[in-house]
């Protein structure tokens, strides 16, 4: 969930709730989770709940945004925190695919003398396989 932090998940979480008045059991009916375990999150009961449990809330508030049900949600969730595709980023990239494509050539190279001496070997390029 663009790389928040499992507190802010949780803050998240606790704000959206509140400002749309969602109860712990109309979470848990769309969720494979507990109400009471819902409950116990939206109390601040749990002191460390399990990724997936938060993962699971905002995807289930994800879905009432795109039914209609909710307006928007804040926009700590819906903006990523740093732009993925600043230069730098896109720099990264071309070098990894550049590394990428020389990698396969000598793979291909190395396959080709395979086949060369009769050395028999998985063929991973294959589209057959």
């Amino acid at each position: 969930m663009y790389g928040l932090s499992k507190e802010e998940k949780l803050n998240f979480i606790l704000q959206e709730v509140e400002k749309n008045n969602i109860s712990a059991y109309e979470i848990s009916r769309n969720t494979n989770l507990t109400d009471a375990g819902v409950g116990r999150i939206l109390n601040k009961t749990v002191k460390n709940p399990h990724e997936n449990t938060l993962n699971a809330i905002i995807e289930f508030l994800f879905k009432k945004v795109k039914k209609g049900e909710l307006k928007t949600l804040s926009n700590m969730v819906n903006e990523p925190k740093e732009d993925i595709y600043n230069e730098h980023n896109l720099e990264d990239l071309r070098d990894c695919l550049s590394e990428n494509n020389k990698l396969t050539r000598e793979i291909i190279k190395l396959q080709a003398l395979l086949r060369k001496n009769n050395i028999k070997f998985q063929d991973f390029f294959d589209e057959n396989k």
